[in-house]
């Protein structure tokens, strides 16, 4: 976000009209929408949030729009963007390892090229979530094959990783080890604050929890059962629709993270 403010500074124009002007008309990519005026045009599918029903915005905040919150792209056209990449020698780079460390997500990511994640085996994509929808890429260079697997609902992940599994290769889902280490009071319990919650992570009875507490109207309070799943990681013992959820410790314990960092505010 901070990159693309940059480009909106340097240029003196909006973000999405820099998009449109260096990007989209160039490539002559039409089925494409860089915000909500522009997705009405399309044949555009209503996001579903975690609840299965619909939402009620497009995105966030437009300021979020670098990240990607407010761009939508047909299949079709995001594989010929893919295609792009795979035939020019020059955006071969992008997929280059970044040395750049990534949270263990469970999600097989274990580095960053230049905008692309790195998984196992040479694999490289992104996967990507705004208000209601999640659109899932994974790209093998070296077989020419990719696939695309967007969605209008935030559930999707277990539909995705069928496709992917069948077209890509087995990309497996987390789950809780079947004996797990202890989840470390000393180094790993405490509280942890986000934009929406306070985020407890605690023991009880032997056993961890993760107690969210909302701070805002938009927070929701829950309860979490967690157990140990690496040395700097835990896992809910409870599936979402969405799957086995995998919260990493960073920074000596300073953050945890599950997509979004919360930073620690109590010993």
């Amino acid at each position: 976000m901070v990159l693309g403010r940059l480009v909106e500074v340097v240029s003196g124009q909006a973000f999405h009209d820099v998009l449109r002007e260096r990007l989209i008309e160039p490539l002559r990519i039409d089925e494409v929408a860089t915000d909500a005026d522009e997705a009405v045009l399309h044949r555009t599918a209503v996001g579903h949030g975690a609840d299965a029903t619909p939402v009620t915005r497009w995105a966030v905040a437009y300021g979020t729009a670098p990240s990607g919150s407010h761009f939508a792209i047909s299949a079709r056209q995001l594989m010929e963007f893919v295609r792009l990449h795979l035939d020019e020698p020059a955006l071969a780079a992008m997929r280059d390892d970044q040395g750049v460390e990534v949270p263990d997500f469970g999600n097989g990511a274990v580095g960053w090229g230049l905008g692309y994640m790195r998984y196992r085996g040479g694999v490289v994509g992104h996967t990507g979530v705004s208000k209601g929808q999640k659109a899932f890429l994974r790209v093998d260079a070296e077989r020419k094959r990719a696939v695309a697997v967007l969605t209008n609902s935030v559930n999707s992940e277990r539909l995705a990783h069928d496709v992917i599994d069948e077209l890509m290769g087995k990309e497996p889902l987390p789950v809780p080890p079947e004996k797990p280490e202890p989840v470390d009071p000393r180094t790993m319990c405490g509280t942890y604050r986000d934009q929406l919650h306070d985020i407890t992570l605690t023991t009880e009875n032997g056993h961890g929890v993760l107690i969210y507490r909302p701070r805002t109207e938009m927070g929701v309070g829950r309860r979490v059962p967690v157990v140990r799943y690496g040395d700097n990681s835990i896992i809910a013992t409870t599936p979402t629709a969405d799957g086995y959820q995998v919260y990493s410790l960073l920074g000596d314990g300073r953050y945890l993270h599950n997509g979004a960092a919360a930073w620690r505010v109590t010993p």
